[in-house]
């Protein structure tokens, strides 16, 4: 998988700073939705033709969760009950901008769990993600084990519904939490990341970027419910994502042929 744009984790990409005509791209790509297909012409310079797209077949809507099963994923994996979970999807040293940018994401929400003593951070590290940066804003802002717990073996699903607010810049967990209708603030320090920014526009989420901003987001969220106009937002944007009813015809036939 080929990048134009410099990441700072090699695990991910291969980067050139060739333009994207010198590489050779797939005769038919299968994609989920009509919104990534118009993504890939765009920045991708795909031809049209070689884009078909599927949708997605397996969508969870209307997901329900029980209370009394969330109490006991949270004391089977150490979390408290007493306390408002917050989930932070936002994965260090990988597609962020650069260090930098990723410490300055951390900074602002770690600052936000110092300062209220009801809160509690659950940090699910990716995959390919070391916790090096995590614990350095543990130890910057001294925070107490009863705060915070940073971990990579929970389920990502698990983590969603034991958490109240899932905090990310532009992660992809985003579109599953919308499916429990959960609160997602979108950060991103001094409008740096074009994804995010444009994110911010569709109505789904709530958008912040500084610490100052973070807190009356929070103050809001505990005190309401999400608007009906979030939720219908929300809504869209998962339709968008997983190309419900965008398939062709085309794409139908070529995944029966190979399975």
């Amino acid at each position: 998988y080929f990048h134009i744009k410099e990441h700072i984790n090699n695990n991910d990409y291969t980067n050139s700073n060739l333009s994207s005509k010198f590489f050779t791209l797939p005769n038919k790509t299968i994609i989920w939705s009509k919104k990534i297909k118009s993504d890939l012409i765009k920045k991708g310079r795909y031809p049209a033709k070689s884009l078909l797209v599927i949708g997605n077949m397996q969508r969870r809507s209307n997901q329900i969760f029980n209370l009394n099963e969330i109490k006991e994923l949270k004391k089977a994996n150490s979390i408290p009950n007493d306390k408002k979970i917050i989930l932070l999807a936002v994965r260090t040293g990988g597609k962020g901008l650069n260090e930098k940018f990723d410490f300055k994401c951390l900074d602002m929400v770690y600052d936000s769990i110092k300062k209220d003593r009801n809160l509690f951070l659950l940090t699910k590290l990716h995959p390919l993600e070391k916790p090096d940066l995590h614990n350095v804003m543990k130890k910057k802002f001294n925070i107490d084990s009863n705060q915070l717990k940073i971990t990579k073996k929970l389920n990502i699903k698990t983590a969603i519904l034991i958490s109240d607010i899932i905090i990310s810049v532009r992660s992809t967990t985003i579109f599953e939490v919308m499916e429990y209708k959960k609160p997602i603030i979108i950060i991103n320090p001094e409008n740096s990341d074009l994804d995010a920014l444009e994110f911010s526009k569709t109505g789904a989420v709530f958008y912040a970027t500084n610490q100052d901003e973070i807190k009356p987001i929070l103050e809001h969220i505990f005190k309401n419910s999400l608007s009906k106009n979030m939720i219908k937002s929300q809504e869209k944007c998962v339709e968008d994502f997983l190309g419900e009813n965008d398939a062709d015809k085309e794409a139908v036939m070529q995944t029966a042929i190979f399975g």
